[in-house]
C-alpha cells in the first residue's frame, strides 16, 4: 500500500512538472456555448482517483468565481497605473470620451461568499474596484449582473460587491479554515488572469505568514506557486476539500507575470471585515494607541533584552488611548496580547485590529528587566485623518537613540558625552513646543543622570508628574548647555 501512494504521488508530480495543470475554458472575446459544470465520472484506477479529485474541486468552484469589470475616469494627464506587482488588467482610454477625461476599464475576480434573500455578496480587493463609477459581474455561465460596492477595507485591500437577482441557481463558496493549512498542501487558483476567463492553476502552499504586502497592507499572507497573473486579484484560492481558503491578492515578479510567487489573503483574516461591511458598511477595527516598532540587535542590547525574544518596541504612546489608559509606557516591549505571543510590529498591528472594541485583554510587556502584566480595554479605530490628529497627543513626542560608540562614531562626538540623542520630534507635543531639537543630547531628567534608553523612559514615565525637567546638550558650530522645562498637564484628557 505504501508503494502504491508513492508511485501515486510521483505521477501527480510528474505530471505538473511536465505541463501547466490549468483548464482554460473560454478564450477573451471567443464565442461558443457555454459548457456545463460538472465533475467526471469517478473511476478505480488510483491515479484517475487523485486526477478526480482535482477535477471535481474545479467543477464545483468554478461557479463561484467571477469576473470583474469596472469603469473608472482618469483626467487628461493623469499617470495610467503601471504593471505592478498588484494592479490589473486595464485598456487603452476610450476615444470616445472628451480628451479632458478618459474612461480606463479595469478587470478583475471575485468571489460569491455569501447570500441574503436575493441579495449575492462578492469579495475582492480593492486595488480590483478601487472608486470605478461602474461595476459589471460575469458569472461562469455567461449571466450578466450590474453591481454596486457595499464597502471597503483599504488596510486588507479588500472590496465587498453585490448583485441582486431572484434567479436561485447561482452557487456560494464554501469557506474552508485557513489556519489549518500546512506548507506542502495542494491548492487551486481560480480567476481572469489577462482576461482568461474562469482559468485554472494548481500548485502548493509555499510558505505562510508572509508579510510586507504593497501599500502597507496589515495582513499576512499565504504563498502559493499556483499560477497568478494580472486579472487573478480578488479570486479564489481552494484546497482541496473544496473550500476557499484565501484570496488571491497579488504576486512579487520581476516581468509583469507570474514567476511562482503568488500571494492570498487568508479567508480567516477577510471574515470580520466581511461581517462587518454588511452590518456596519465599513470594518472596525480595535485601537491601542501607540507607535511601535522592531528591534535590532544594537536596541535589545540598549535595553538589556535577550535579541532572540520576539515582540515590538514601544516607542510612543497617545495620552488618553486604550494604551495610556491600561498603562502602557514609552520603552516598553511588548510580548504578548490576549494570549497571542507577538512575532514583531506588523503581528502585533494585526492582532490588536481584530479585537473587538471594548474588550478587555491581558498584555505583557518587558520593563527595565522585568515582566509586566497590565489589562487594557481596546476601543474602537477612528478613521485616519482622526487617528493622525492625535499626533500631538504621543508621548513622549520624541525619538531617540542611544548615544553608544557606533553613533558617537557617526556623529564625530567625544567620548566624554553621554546621554540619549533625539533622532525626531512629533509637532506640536511637550517636548517640542519646549524647544528641544534633532541631535540635542538628554543628559538628565529631573536630576538623574541619563546613560540609557531606559533611564530616560524610566525619568519621564511617573503618572504623578507632569513637569520634567531636563539638562541638553546642543551640538551645532559650538556646544550649548541648555535647561528645558516640558510640562504635559495640558495634554492629559
Amino acid at each position: 500500500m505504501g508503494h502504491n501512494r508513492i508511485n501515486i504521488f510521483l505521477l501527480v508530480l510528474s505530471s505538473f512538472l511536465t505541463g501547466a495543470l490549468a483548464i482554460l475554458l473560454f478564450h477573451p472575446g471567443s464565442g461558443g456555448m457555454i459548457p456545463e459544470v460538472h465533475a467526471a465520472p469517478l473511476t478505480s484506477d488510483s491515479f484517475d482517483q487523485v486526477q478526480d479529485i482535482f477535477r471535481s474541486v474545479a467543477a464545483d468552484n468554478l461557479p463561484v468565481v467571477v469576473e470583474i469589470d469596472v469603469m473608472n475616469t482618469k483626467e487628461a494627464g493623469q499617470e495610467m497605473t503601471e504593471a505592478v506587482p498588484w494592479d490589473d488588467y486595464f485598456s487603452a482610454p476610450d476615444s470616445s470620451v472628451p480628451r479632458d477625461k478618459f474612461d480606463f476599464y479595469g478587470l478583475g475576480s471575485g468571489v460569491i461568499i455569501r447570500k441574503i434573500e436575493t441579495t449575492y455578496y462578492v469579495i475582492t480587493n480593492y486595488h480590483v474596484v478601487g472608486d470605478s463609477r461602474q461595476i459589471q459581474l460575469s458569472l461562469y455561465d455567461g449571466r450578466v449582473y450590474p453591481a454596486e460596492k457595499v464597502g471597503v477595507d483599504v488596510r486588507k485591500d479588500l472590496a465587498l460587491v453585490s448583485f441582486k437577482t431572484d434567479d436561485r441557481d447561482i452557487s456560494v463558496a464554501r469557506l474552508g479554515d485557513s489556519r489549518e493549512l500546512y506548507v506542502g498542501d495542494w491548492v487551486m487558483a481560480i480567476g481572469n488572469p489577462l482576461g482568461y476567463e474562469s482559468s485554472v492553476t494548481a500548485g502548493i502552499v509555499s510558505a505562510l505568514d508572509r508579510e510586507d504586502a504593497p501599500e502597507g497592507n496589515i495582513s499576512n499572507f499565504i504563498q502559493t506557486d499556483a499560477s497568478i497573473n494580472q486579472g487573478n486579484s480578488g479570486g479564489a484560492l481552494i484546497n482541496m476539500k473544496g473550500e476557499v481558503v484565501g484570496i488571491n491578492s497579488w504576486i512579487s515578479t520581476s516581468t509583469g507575470g507570474s514567476m511562482g510567487l503568488g500571494f492570498s489573503l487568508p479567508i480567516n483574516n477577510a471574515l470580520s471585515s466581511i461581517d462587518d461591511i454588511i452590518a456596519y458598511g465599513k470594518p472596525r477595527y480595535g485601537w491601542l494607541g501607540v507607535s511601535m516598532g522592531d528591534v535590532n540587535s544594537q536596541l535589545a542590547e540598549e535595553i538589556g533584552l535577550d535579541p532572540n525574544r520576539r515582540g515590538a518596541y514601544i516607542y510612543q504612546v497617545f495620552i488618553g488611548s486604550p494604551a495610556w489608559n491600561g498603562g502602557i509606557r514609552a520603552g516598553d516591549f511588548v510580548t504578548s496580547i490576549n494570549g497571542e505571543p507577538i512575532k514583531n510590529r506588523k503581528a502585533l498591528t494585526y492582532l490588536i485590529g481584530e479585537i473587538d472594541p471594548d474588550t478587555t485583554i491581558p498584555v505583557y510587556v518587558y520593563r527595565g528587566g522585568l515582566e509586566k502584566k497590565l489589562s487594557v480595554t481596546i476601543e474602537n479605530r477612528e478613521d485616519e485623518d482622526q487617528v493622525s490628529a492625535r499626533n500631538s497627543l504621543a508621548w513622549p513626542g520624541v525619538t531617540l537613540l542611544p548615544l553608544n560608540e557606533r553613533v558617537k562614531t557617526a556623529l564625530g562626538l567625544d567620548e566624554e558625552y553621554t546621554g540619549v540623542i533625539v533622532e525626531d520630534t512629533y509637532a506640536k507635543t511637550p517636548f517640542q513646543l519646549a524647544g528641544l531639537q534633532v541631535g540635542d543630547i538628554i543628559e538628565s531628567v529631573n536630576g538623574s543622570e541619563i546613560i540609557s534608553l531606559n533611564d530616560f523612559y524610566e525619568g519621564i514615565g511617573s503618572q504623578s508628574e507632569n513637569i520634567f525637567n531636563l539638562k541638553v546638550k546642543r551640538i551645532t558650530d559650538k556646544v550649548t548647555e541648555l535647561e528645558i522645562l516640558v510640562q504635559r498637564e495640558n495634554y492629559d484628557e
